[in-house]
């Protein structure tokens, strides 16, 4: 697996191809696989910047490219088979701009028990308490299949961005919902997916939501 973090400066020039990540044969349960590949910046402006992660096989992985905090990059041609969380997630709490998910292909999701908080997603775009808008995400060209694993996966989605989840406070000033959080205003702005392929059931294809 592949993990790096910055938290005192920007860090640029990342590219991670042609690897192989993911559980060896005979690990079958998903309760033990971990990540592929888990690239964070920090809050702006100590994002990480200028990132190529393409040509790589992930098998048997809790999720395959994930991340945040990240402007100029390119996640594409990838194969990212039976998986149990995020198969590829490219934006945190601090937000993203600039970054293209396109090419992959995706399949056979799996789950995990309900206690884990964990569910399969296929590309998530978005995450509650978000603290800075996402823009210009595209999300394009990609092959979702959800045959040979569950299907209740969901499909690519924009969610949660302006959504506040905590009750505890610090949120930005927003509208006040009925449950007592917050629309907090962060929103995709330019953003788009096109011609992405589905195969299989899902329990949801696109979704836009919050943002």
């Amino acid at each position: 697996a592949v993990y790096l973090t910055n938290s005192s400066g920007p860090v640029s020039g990342i590219e991670i191809d042609s690897n192989t990540f993911g559980a060896p044969t005979g690990y079958d349960d998903n309760s033990q696989w971990i990540s592929g590949i888990d690239v964070r910046g920090s809050t702006y402006p100590n994002w990480i910047s200028d990132i190529n992660v393409h040509d790589n096989t992930f098998t048997k992985v809790r999720q395959g490219v994930s991340g945040g905090a990240w402007t100029s990059v390119s996640i594409s041609t990838n194969s990212i088979i039976t998986f149990c969380g995020d198969a590829i997630s490219p934006l945190t709490s601090n937000g993203g701009t600039d970054i293209t998910v396109e090419y992959n292909y995706i399949a056979a999701p799996m789950t995990l028990p309900t206690s884990t908080g964990t569910h399969p997603d296929f590309i998530q775009v978005g995450s509650t308490n978000c603290l800075n808008d996402a823009e210009r995400i595209k999300i394009r060209y990609n092959i979702c299949n959800t045959n040979g694993g569950e299907k209740t996966a969901q499909g690519p989605f924009f969610n949660d961005i302006g959504y506040w989840g905590s009750t505890s406070g610090g949120h930005p000033a927003g509208d006040l919902l009925s449950n007592g959080q917050y629309l907090t205003g962060y929103q995709c702005v330019d953003c788009e997916a096109h011609n992405n392929i589905y195969i299989g059931g899902f329990t949801n294809g696109l979704t836009l939501d919050y943002g």
